[in-house]
């Protein structure tokens, strides 16, 4: 799994940075299980998330806006109300389609062949 690290945000009183905006490292496609957990909610349920006003929550939601995963429900006066794309309905689908791994032991720096 590919680390993720949080850059950006307010002092907190221990003069560490908090959270502001995920940002992950080289290699990763810029989702973490909150992002999926949040989708597979929305994705399941018109219900807003229990935690919406938390801050993780809110910054996380405004990122899958921006990927245009989820999208504000029009018909909510609500800001914690939203519901999910076609764009989103396609990665859940492709989550869900996604073969399991699968564990492989390889002899090193020889032909690859399987043990």
């Amino acid at each position: 799994m590919t680390p993720v690290r949080y850059v950006g945000g307010r002092e907190d009183l221990r003069g560490k940075t908090a959270l502001a905006r995920p940002a992950v490292t080289r290699g990763s496609k810029g989702l973490t299980p909150l992002h999926l957990m949040l989708l597979l909610h929305y994705h399941t349920t018109p219900e807003p998330w229990p935690q919406a006003t938390a801050p993780a929550v809110r910054v996380y939601t405004e990122h899958l806006l921006r990927l245009e995963l989820i999208q504000r429900d029009p018909k909510e006066i609500r800001h914690e109300s939203y519901d999910i794309t076609q764009r989103g309905i396609a990665f859940v689908e492709s989550l869900c389609t996604a073969p399991l791994p699968v564990e492989r032991w390889v002899i090193p720096n020889q032909e690859e062949r399987t043990v």
